[in-house]
């Protein structure tokens, strides 16, 4: 038997019970801040909204029941069935998941929620909507395009860090926070170590002590399962804290990796040897009442996305510079960082400038680009289209396939790290930017632009928008993030894209380097089917 003492004073939990090995070890795993007082012989914890939901589940109260229980299906016009379940469980559960691949409708129903909750005359203060600058962007034009009059503050993961004034939040801020918080690409959220992630847990574990049960806290998530299981754990905390009962990542992942010591560079660090399978095949079980996974295949009638892979031969200039960058670079990381970009037709130059010592990196393009020939090409073969969407690796790459795609008369919206940009073919003409996403998304049906190509990072550009009108995405090259390529190629498979003609995704591939990103990339989302509960998917993979 549990008794528990509350010390307001210092905001802390005593724990009394008697001597109870697995408690102990329950104890150990689920409490943060915990520590054992061994003169009064009793656990003393933090009085967090954490450490009291695991409290309440220790002392019998089945506090899971609440969000595994069957909810009554609640219909508004206006939204698919799919977008109706998405309704009913965030209206209903309050705090909730929704892990859906993009373009299956995440934010209509949050929207729905918030002008029905207004409409009612409930006080909820201004909803805030947290993302990514890019994200950010999207849902403008999607507040535009449904009418949404009220009003919903947009802040961007560096606003919030400004409103707070670092990574730690000041409780006396709290009449600021309002009663429905959105965190809209959830899964930029997953390390929790990082300044955002901190944050975030934070926010939401104030939000928690304000408003208890009758707070809205919504993730999105445009990836319905991270690649690696430990992903969730700090969305899960962020939702719900508690709810996942490992009190950090290193229990998480113990949980359900095997894990070695392997003497680095600076001392022992974990090494994972494996995923445990009989662990993970319960993973999507135990998320199930926190999270919803929607996959396109189960809500859209869409057509199978073509995937092409283009190998372009190698010439004798490029084995050249490539017998160069292997005698050149000793680390392993600084070769592949090289090859890449080899592979897209550039080499960075180091200038060491003694004045400010800093190391100035140039690129130095390369004549006779094997990829640029191949672009030039598929440039052509869609003018008939006349929408195009491709992606690149480098910054520096974004450059040269802008101009290659001026050269060949299409005008440009350029996204990168740097914000959107519109290059047209003549200056005696100019699109807006808005413009330019209005002829992307083919539900709009705007022809004004004869030729118009996105040209952006797929860790820029790959979230929040639409490109329906592109039946065709061409990766120039890639980056190792695995999300971010599955967000991306999502831009224009969408229930408003050409069905008839359907979408092409097409990969070049030029030095090996290629094949060896895009065969990781394909390894990530193959392991994003094991939480989603398809395990004999995944398991093949390790054959």
């Amino acid at each position: 038997m549990i008794e528990l003492l509350y010390i307001e004073d210092n905001n802390e939990i005593v724990i009394k019970f008697n001597y109870n090995l697995p408690l102990i070890e329950e104890i150990k795993i689920s409490l943060e801040k915990r520590r054992w007082d061994a003169l009064n012989k009793v656990w003393i914890c933090k009085n967090t909204p954490r450490n009291r939901f695991v409290l309440d589940f220790l002392m019998g109260k089945d506090n899971y029941k609440f969000f595994k229980r069957e909810l009554v299906l609640e219909t508004e016009e206006g939204l698919w069935r799919h977008q109706n379940e998405m309704y009913t469980k965030i209206k209903n559960l309050h705090t909730h998941i929704i892990a859906g691949e993009m373009r299956t409708g995440k934010t209509k129903p949050v929207l729905l929620l918030i002008s029905k909750l207004i409409h009612q005359g409930e006080s909820i203060g201004t909803p805030w909507f947290l993302s990514t600058k890019s994200a950010l962007v999207g849902i403008k034009r999607e507040l535009a395009k449904w009418n949404f009059n009220y009003n919903i503050n947009l802040i961007t993961h560096h606003k919030l860090r400004s409103i707070f004034g670092g990574t730690k939040i000041d409780m006396k801020l709290k009449e600021m926070i309002p009663n429905i918080i959105v965190w809209d690409e959830s899964h930029k959220l997953k390390n929790p170590n990082s300044e955002i992630g901190t944050l975030s847990r934070q926010l939401a574990r104030l939000h928690e002590d304000i408003y208890k049960d009758k707070g809205y806290r919504i993730l999105l998530s445009g990836t319905p399962s991270p690649q690696v299981v430990s992903d969730w754990w700090n969305q899960c905390e962020i939702c719900k804290p508690g709810f996942v009962r490992e009190s950090n990542l290193y229990h998480f992942e113990r949980r359900y990796g095997e894990w070695e010591k392997l003497e680095g560079e600076y001392g022992e660090y974990p090494h994972l040897i494996r995923w445990k399978e009989d662990e993970i095949k319960k993973l999507y079980t135990r998320l199930k009442g926190l999270v919803s996974v929607y996959l396109k295949k189960n809500c859209l009638d869409l057509p199978e996305i073509l995937y092409t892979q283009i190998n372009i031969p190698i010439n004798e200039e490029y084995k050249k510079y490539m017998s160069l960058i292997n005698t050149t670079y000793i680390k392993v990381i600084s070769k592949i960082i090289a090859l890449r970009a080899l592979s897209d037709g550039f080499m960075y130059n180091h200038e060491y400038e003694e004045e400010t010592c800093i190391d100035k990196v140039t690129p130095v393009y390369l004549e006779n680009n094997p990829k640029i020939n191949q672009l030039k090409e598929d440039l052509e073969e869609y003018s008939d289209v006349g929408r195009m969407v491709i992606y690149c690796g480098f910054t520096a790459s974004v450059d040269l396939v802008t101009i290659t795609c001026l050269k060949a008369n299409w005008n440009v919206l350029r996204i990168d790290g740097r914000g959107f940009k519109v290059y047209t073919i003549s200056k005696d003409i100019s699109f807006s930017v808005e413009h330019c996403l209005d002829e992307m998304d083919r539900s709009l049906n705007k022809k004004d632009i004869e030729k118009l190509v996105v040209v952006g990072q797929a860790d820029a550009a790959s979230t929040g928008l639409e490109f329906s009108a592109s039946p065709v995405t061409i990766y120039f090259s890639n980056s190792f993030n695995g999300a971010n390529r599955l967000q991306s190629e999502a831009r224009a498979h969408s229930n408003n894209m050409d069905k008839e003609r359907g979408l092409e995704i097409i990969d070049y591939i030029h030095l090996p380097t290629d094949q060896l990103i895009l065969k990781n990339l394909r390894a990530k989302k193959a392991m994003q089917s094991v939480t989603l509960g398809e395990i004999d998917e995944w398991l093949k993979t390790k054959e």
